[in-house]
């Protein structure tokens, strides 16, 4: 079966999946990527991931979609929680994972280890939406853990650079990182705002102000500008993710749709959402599809870096631990800092219930990035040896995805279930 055919088997088959689940309560994401493995084993079909085809052509439009359509005054209001936990709760996962990793599996170089943690780093809220369904989310809940993936998602892979740059070349400077990671992001955000603004000037100036003729190649050139706007950004070394997040979310301050163009904002409301389902399910289907392999290869990996497959498993529970560990220490932490903050002003706060940092917790699940990111480490160093580990990062990743997104597949809707959003704390300052 060539190329084209089997991304249409695998279309059509994360369509369906959107029927089965509204007859059988299993959460979208999950019965996907089932039937992925199904299409790998026992049907045989193989597909050869390209990590960089895989995400230019997925990753951008979807961060876009959500960028444009997260509510932006609630960002401004939790600007705060969500920025701490897409840059910093990226640093803490990224130091301890990698550090604990190192020491786990003394085989694995600790660039590997930390290139491996900070792939790990970036958080699905798709996942998290699939998974709750119809359940209700708290509403601040829900615009943190969409805001931190928006933008973890570009920490966590320039963190994953800086740390294979340490690999191939030897060597390691943390104020060169820094300077790294701020310019890659900043400059990755500027460009994305400034081509936004370029090019809603141009739509008006090609197309005019909008009418029905035009609502349709505006539309197509709405779906494209995201490429547009990630290729720009990598081509100058900057952050291609950041620039696709950030001309999402200035879209509508520059009309490049404009709010009384009715006729473009419902075409472009339904193609969006039609794209956003068909990559939504092309990943978890393609996450599918390596799991046979990822079975198949385990006792290999796990002697090509001298332990037993036993002793593998361990580690990658551990793994998963300190994960959810670590998410669970930031947020109960900064809530307890945040209390005492309050107290100190003489402010009156809501106590948050200990079941919703639970739920913050467990919902910190991994998906299309950490894959992808994996998938992109480089097959030799520079001077044309393999690169060292590179199969068990990738083992690593893609099992703690596919753990964690069954676990929290059970476990979100019963935390969730019967719980008070009025408990949801709005006015206090955010973890």
């Amino acid at each position: 079966m060539d190329l084209a055919s089997q991304l249409l088997v695998c279309l059509a088959a994360a369509g369906l999946c959107a029927g089965i689940v509204r007859r059988v309560a299993i959460p979208l994401p999950l019965a996907q990527t089932a039937v992925g493995a199904a299409l790998a084993w026992p049907l045989g079909m193989h597909f050869e991931l390209d990590p960089h085809t895989f995400l230019l052509v997925l990753i951008p439009p979807l961060l876009f979609i959500d960028g444009w359509r997260i509510p932006k005054r609630d960002f401004r209001d939790n600007r705060r929680p969500i920025l701490l936990m897409a840059f910093g709760l990226v640093a803490v996962t990224v130091i301890g994972v990698g550090l604990m990793f190192d020491r786990l599996v003394p085989a694995v170089p600790r660039p590997v280890a930390f290139a491996m943690a900070a792939a790990l780093s970036p958080t699905d809220a798709v996942a998290v939406a699939g998974i709750t369904g119809r359940i209700p989310m708290p509403r601040r809940l829900m615009t943190i853990l969409q805001g931190e993936a928006l933008f973890n998602d570009a920490s966590g892979l320039v963190a994953m650079r800086v740390a294979v740059a340490a690999m191939l070349t030897g060597a390691f400077s943390w104020t060169s990182a820094i300077g790294s990671f701020v310019l890659v992001a900043a400059g990755g955000v500027a460009i994305g705002i400034a081509l936004t603004y370029v090019f809603s000037h141009l739509l008006r100036i090609v197309l005019g102000t909008g009418d029905a003729e035009s609502a349709g190649p505006r539309v197509l050139l709405f779906l494209i500008f995201p490429y547009l706007a990630y290729i720009a950004a990598e081509h100058f070394g900057l952050s291609g993710i950041l620039a696709a997040v950030a001309a999402g979310m200035v879209t509508n301050r520059f009309n490049v749709i404009a709010a009384d163009d009715r006729s473009t904002r419902v075409q472009a409301l339904a193609a969006v959402h039609m794209v956003e389902v068909a990559l939504n399910g092309l990943v978890f289907v393609l996450l599918g599809l390596q799991i046979p392999h990822i079975v198949r290869e385990g006792s290999t990996i796990a002697r090509d870096v001298g332990i037993t497959s036993t002793a593998l498993a361990i580690d990658i529970a551990l793994v998963i631990g300190a994960l959810v560990a670590i998410r669970f220490a930031w947020v109960w932490l900064s809530l307890r800092i945040t209390l005492f903050r309050a107290r100190i002003r003489g402010q009156r706060m809501t106590k948050v219930p200990l079941r919703l940092i639970v739920v913050t917790a467990l919902a910190g699940v991994r998906g299309a990035v950490t894959l992808a990111a994996a998938l992109t480490l480089p097959l030799t160093l520079t001077d044309g040896s393999a690169f060292p580990a590179r199969e068990v990062a990738i083992f690593v990743c893609a099992v703690v995805i596919v753990v964690w997104l069954v676990a929290a597949s059970v476990g979100l809707p019963l935390l969730l279930k019967n719980f008070d959003l009025g408990q949801d704390p709005v006015r206090s300052d955010p973890p």
